[in-house]
């Protein structure tokens, strides 16, 4: 195509560096976009020696800067720009040419890396020969990048300099690019798992156990998941230590996977180090998980903690509690979580425990906090309340989608959503028109939106397309959207007014939809 715009390629190139060379460095270097490495490539064709330079140099900094995680995706950036390998003759170029005798080694490194991952497999491959050649340790996470690669040459070029390449990498390496390692057991195009069992058959060294240990404070949180399970797995370090890291590791993922492994050997006095480290962490799966552990080592002794977790403020915390004290004993919940509202103590695990054990006369233990000055609270009460007697409640629902506070009014339109009853509807559409709060609106434009009755919500949502507000007006649209997908899945016939709400919904907000959604509307109502 470009040729057929220029005449010849070079012109094409020639411009685009000029044109683009600029803008592409700005967005590297302001805003690390990593959907400009694919066309930064390009500048590299250019015989400006200090762009290339500057390009190189800029390019080594981000790739240096990101996860191998990322460096993945920019492999999927450069196969979406098919363009790169038609507007030009790859298969003829040698990544060699891109380079300049002022780069650096390591800058050499990202760019015959950046190649490898070029939509041109000729050119991959001469990519993958260059970089075999260097001595730079970063060789690594390219060529194992390109092992699952489409095409069988370049893929046993990269096996090939892999196996070269790994006798020399130290532990520290391997370990940097454990995501990629392990990434491969997931990949479906080639058995790799004798390359991946000679890569971690090296981290297995005892003298290489203390870059596994390191491995657990990276930033990367992938490496320090594989770090765990491969030093879990083999008994690389004791239970203390492991848990001390877990303690300090900052992602919630990682602190349950590594606990759930640690647990088939653990003893009692680790038991106890757990207990008293994890039970009281955010993450709610890892509080279940400590319970079930606890129970499962010893039922008795944890009987205390497993009633005082039936006032977590997380549903799957109460559930498992209640679930593992009815298997000890036949429990009464309903009336430990009354007995404790009785107090009128503040515990919005106890609200929440009523309102999934309690009968309807217990919705007078929870109403009196409906007037609670914390909002997480009232939220509490409203689900509590919903769950126990929703058709008395609903009034003060509706009108709880006023309050002041995002959260309660959150709270109040989740309980109501498809809950909606036409007769409730003037009452919630007037809500939307007067409420000065963009949070009240939105809310409220939801529920208009949810309303069964595809002739009686259809109003409400051309009018919510119209709304100034940009997020509730792309609410709108979707719910249009959605309207439209599920219009023939009833055959509910409109009454007289609701065919007349339309229509002056239309006259009024039809330009906002467009004419097609307009004319499509009308076409639905010309039968009637």
């Amino acid at each position: 195509m470009f040729k057929k715009l220029f005449g010849k390629t070079n012109t094409y190139i020639e411009l685009y560096i000029k044109n683009n060379s600029k803008k592409i460095l700005l967005k590297l270097k302001e805003d690390k976009d990593l959907s400009e490495i694919p066309n930064a490539l390009w500048l590299l064709l250019s015989n400006d020696e200090e762009l290339k330079l500057i390009t190189a140099q800029l390019l080594h900094e981000v790739i240096t800067s990101i996860s191998t995680t990322q460096l993945k995706k920019v492999d999927s950036l450069f196969r979406e720009r098919t363009s790169l390998e038609w507007s030009y003759d790859w298969r003829r170029e040698n990544p060699k040419n891109l380079i300049t005798s002022s780069m650096s080694e390591c800058e050499r490194t990202t760019i015959f890396g950046l190649c490898s991952f070029h939509p041109n497999g000729y050119f991959r491959e001469k990519a993958i020969k260059a970089l075999s050649n260097m001595s730079s340790e970063n060789t690594l996470p390219y060529l194992l990048i390109r092992l699952n690669d489409w095409v069988g040459i370049v893929r046993d070029c990269a096996k090939k300099s892999v196996k070269n390449l790994i006798g020399l990498q130290d532990a520290r390496v391997i370990v940097n690019n454990l995501p990629l390692v392990i990434g491969l057991r997931n990949c479906t195009r080639y058995d790799h798992s004798d390359i991946i069992n000679d890569i971690l058959s090296i981290l297995l060294r005892p003298e290489c156990y203390s870059q596994l240990e390191r491995g657990l404070t990276l930033n990367d949180e992938k490496v320090r998941r594989y770090c765990y399970e491969i030093i879990i797995e083999n008994g690389v370090l004791n239970n203390k230590i492991i848990l001390d890291y877990i303690l300090e590791d900052s992602s919630p993922y990682n602190r349950l996977l590594a606990i759930r492994n640690i647990k088939e050997n653990i003893s009692l006095e680790e038991l106890e180090i757990l207990i008293k480290l994890f039970l009281s962490d955010k993450f709610a799966p890892i509080r279940k998980l400590v319970l079930e552990v606890f129970y499962e080592f010893d039922s008795r002794r944890s009987v205390p903690i497993l009633k005082d977790s039936l006032f977590d403020r997380h549903y799957s915390v109460r559930e498992t509690a209640r679930y593992l004290l009815k298997n000890h004993c036949n429990y009464d919940f309903a009336s430990l979580y009354r007995n404790k509202l009785k107090t009128l103590t503040l515990s919005r695990g106890a609200i929440y425990g009523m309102g999934e054990t309690g009968r309807v006369a217990d919705t007078i233990f929870i109403v009196p906090f409906l007037d609670h000055e914390r909002s997480k609270i009232i939220q509490a009460s409203i689900r509590a309340l919903s769950n126990l007697d929703f058709e008395t409640y609903k009034d003060i629902f509706i009108t709880l989608i006023t309050d002041s506070r995002p959260g309660v009014s959150k709270e109040a339109r989740k309980v109501l959503t498809n809950k909606v009853n036409i007769v409730d509807v003037e009452e919630i559409y007037d809500i939307f028109k007067e409420s000065e709060l963009s949070f009240v609106q939105k809310n409220a434009a939801i529920l208009l939106g949810s309303i069964k009755n595809k002739w009686e919500t259809i109003r409400y949502i051309v009018e919510i397309c119209a709304n100034i507000d940009e997020e509730i007006s792309q609410f709108g649209y979707s719910a249009l959207n959605r309207w439209k997908i599920k219009f023939n899945r009833s055959y509910i016939l409109p009454s007289k007014k609701q065919v007349l709400n339309i229509k002056e919904a239309l006259t009024k907000y039809g330009d906002t939809i467009g004419q097609e959604n307009k004319q499509l509307i009308e076409f639905y109502l010309s039968s009637y």
